[in-house]
């Protein structure tokens, strides 16, 4: 894993510490935007030139970012799905029925852990 764009999209599946089925694109470009701004030390994932100028970007340009790389590469997996009618970002249904508070936590440190793995071999 060379860049987070990843992480942001699996944060916008879970909301009030809860593990949910689906999110729609708008929540994962909210998630994506929040992601970068507020982690100056990931920054560093959008210095190239294709995101020159990404802290004035609008939710909009957010969304099509994320739909575009993680959300298209993480819907080639057998988990996750992207509807592109109506947007929306969801787990496997047969995952529905694991759901609960246990599969939230280990979902979360699943994610805080690729991240702190990221941090320590790329940013030292």
């Amino acid at each position: 894993m060379n860049k987070l764009y990843k992480m942001p999209v699996l944060k916008a599946l879970i909301e009030d510490d809860k593990l949910k089925m689906k999110t729609n694109l708008k929540e994962i470009g909210r998630s994506f935007m929040n992601f970068y701004k507020n982690n100056p030390r990931l920054q560093k994932d959008l210095n190239n030139k294709k995101h020159e100028g990404w802290k004035s970007w609008e939710l909009e340009r957010f969304m099509r970012e994320a739909r575009i790389n993680p959300v298209k590469f993480l819907s080639k997996r057998e988990f996750f799905y992207y509807d592109e009618v109506n947007k929306e970002f969801y787990l496997n249904q047969k995952l529905e029925q694991f759901i609960d508070q246990d599969l939230t936590r280990h979902f979360k440190d699943i994610v805080e852990l690729r991240k702190l793995k990221y941090y320590n071999r790329r940013l030292k």
